[in-house]
C-alpha cells in the first residue's frame, strides 16, 4: 500500500543544497571516487542511465552496442546504446548498485547541459527518494 503526504513548506537547516531546479530536477550526485555530477530523475525511466562524458572520467569496458530512440523533455533523437556491467553511484550519502546500466551519446540537445544522466526507477527498488523542494535538498533513505 503505497500513499503521499503533503506538508507546508519548512525552511530547514540542510547540510548540502544537492537538488537543482529549473523546469527540471537535477540532483547532485557523487561517484566512488568523491566526484559530484548532476544526473535527472525520471519517474516513468524504468532503467537509470549515464552519458559518453560520464564513463570518459572512469575508465570501463562496455558490453553490447546498438541504437535506440530516446525521449526527452526537448523531444526524441536516436542514439547509440552501450551496457556498463557495473556502476556505483552515491544517492545523498547512501551507494547504490548499479548492473547493465545503458550508456548514451552526450545530450547536447537537452536543456540542462550539465546532466551526465537520469535516474530511473531502478534506483528506488532499494529505497526511497525524498525531494524537500522549498530547501533544495534531496534524501534517499535505503531499506535495510
Amino acid at each position: 500500500h503505497k500513499s503521499a503526504v503533503i506538508h507546508p513548506p519548512i525552511q530547514r537547516q540542510v547540510r548540502e543544497k544537492n537538488l537543482s531546479c529549473m523546469e527540471f530536477p537535477l540532483l547532485k550526485i557523487g561517484d566512488s571516487d568523491g566526484g559530484a555530477h548532476y544526473f535527472g530523475i525520471d519517474t516513468g525511466a524504468s532503467y537509470s542511465w549515464v552519458t559518453d562524458r560520464f564513463i570518459t572520467k572512469f575508465p570501463r569496458q562496455p558490453l553490447s552496442s546498438k541504437h535506440v530512440r530516446l525521449w526527452s523533455a526537448a523531444g526524441s533523437r536516436k542514439v547509440k546504446h552501450r551496457l556498463l556491467p557495473s556502476l556505483s553511484l552515491r544517492l545523498d550519502n547512501e551507494l547504490s548498485q548499479f548492473s547493465n546500466i545503458s550508456v548514451t551519446e552526450n545530450l547536447d540537445f537537452t536543456p540542462f547541459p550539465k546532466m551526465e544522466g537520469m535516474i530511473g526507477v531502478d534506483a528506488f527498488m532499494s529505497g526511497s527518494l525524498k525531494l524537500d523542494w522549498h530547501n533544495r535538498s534531496y534524501s534517499f533513505i535505503q531499506h535495510r
